[in-house]
């Protein structure tokens, strides 16, 4: 069964993440430095324990069905690293 991995953004096509309890806040400070501004364009996302990166959407119903839910914090229907760690 896969299971959400860690939270990450993809800029371009390019999957950025960092080991769990990091949040995107951390991801987004991290590529700022790296691309500037442009880091606001990026997609916000998980990736799964197969490396596939997932929508938040998305990310929710894998979390759901693998019970990785600590508690529901989020928006309805998206998953935050909130809800993981």
């Amino acid at each position: 069964m896969e299971k959400i991995a860690a939270a990450a953004l993809c800029l371009s096509g390019e999957v950025h993440s960092l080991p769990p309890p990091n949040r995107h806040h951390n991801i987004i400070h991290e590529l700022h430095a790296k691309v500037g501004d442009r880091v606001h364009r990026a997609d916000q996302g998980f990736v799964t324990d197969t490396g596939r990166f997932v929508g938040r959407k998305q990310a929710l119903k894998i979390a759901e069905a693998a019970g990785q839910i600590k508690e529901k914090m989020g928006c309805p229907g998206l998953l935050f690293s909130e809800d993981l760690w």
